[in-house]
C-alpha cells in the first residue's frame, strides 16, 4: 500500500491489477528461489486531456464483450 501512494504523492497513476497468473509471472521472471509474486501493479501518467490520440474511457463491459 505504501508504495502506491509514494507514487501518486510522485504524480503516477497507479492501479492494482487483478486476476494474475502469479505462478506464471514467477516461473518466467524469477529465476532465484524465494521470490514470488504477490501482486501486480500498472503504473504511468494521467493522459493529457488536450491531446487527442490520449487514451479513450474503457468501454463498457457489455460493449467489450460482444
Amino acid at each position: 500500500m505504501s508504495l502506491v501512494i509514494a507514487l501518486r504523492a510522485h504524480g503516477l497513476v497507479v492501479g492494482p491489477m487483478t486476476g494474475i497468473d502469479a505462478a506464471g509471472i514467477d516461473q518466467t521472471c524469477h529465476s532465484r528461489p524465494g521470490w514470488n509474486t504477490m501482486a501486480m501493479a500498472n503504473v504511468g501518467y494521467e493522459p493529457n486531456p488536450s491531446d487527442e490520440r490520449a487514451q479513450s474511457a474503457r468501454a463498457a463491459a457489455q460493449t467489450s464483450s460482444r
